[in-house]
């Protein structure tokens, strides 16, 4: 089930009752408790049930990762990850205009999971949001700057499903572009977000 975080424990409950495995898939990752309560209930059904979280692993990712730690790419001083839509999430999604921490919740837990995954852990964190359209309860657009990893790497997020037409929309794929130190050479690849 990829379902908001909050709706998930009714539907585990509902799966648990039925003797239906479930695999819990939530773009931000619950309070322990609350996995662990899923857990219980699974276990009182007699069932397996299992919480998974989406991000870096996928296979472009991992891709990228190579490149890096085999230092084709050189030692990266700046990168930027980008995933900026036009696509009308709203129209297909309505439960997202509910959120009150919508793009971070729904796009940036992928985007910063590349970023952690690719350049190591945040050192500093800087964030702003905006929310754009008006009739969602939460932001649309949120651009995260982090300074990460053993190696100083500073690393710009820009997300936004803000309905800014775009020449060519790329829904829903990312974008990154990576600088190394000796700056003669970059790297830059559109990547399927999965």
């Amino acid at each position: 089930m990829s379902l908001p975080t909050s709706r998930l424990t009714k539907f585990v409950r509902l799966a648990a009752q039925h003797g239906v495995p479930v695999i819990c898939q939530s773009r931000w990752p619950p309070p322990l408790p609350k996995r662990n309560g899923w857990c219980a209930i699974a276990a009182r059904q007699v069932y397996r049930s299992s919480y998974t979280r989406t991000g870096g692993g996928s296979t472009p990712y991992g891709g990228l990762k190579q490149l890096l730690a085999e230092n084709c790419i050189g030692t990266p001083f700046r990168a930027r990850i980008d995933m900026i839509s036009g696509f009308p999430v709203f129209a297909n999604q309505p439960f997202l205009a509910e959120l009150e921490q919508f793009i971070l919740t729904d796009l940036g837990s992928h985007i910063l999971d590349v970023a952690r995954f690719l350049f190591g852990e945040a050192e500093s964190v800087y964030c702003q949001t905006k929310r754009i359209h008006p009739a969602i309860k939460g932001e649309d657009v949120a651009t995260v700057l982090m300074r990460m990893g053993g190696q100083g790497t500073t690393v710009l997020c820009e997300m936004a499903y803000a309905g800014t037409p775009l020449e060519r929309e790329r829904f829903p794929e990312t974008f990154i572009f990576v600088e190394e130190r000796r700056a003669r050479s970059s790297w830059a690849r559109t990547i399927g977000c999965g």
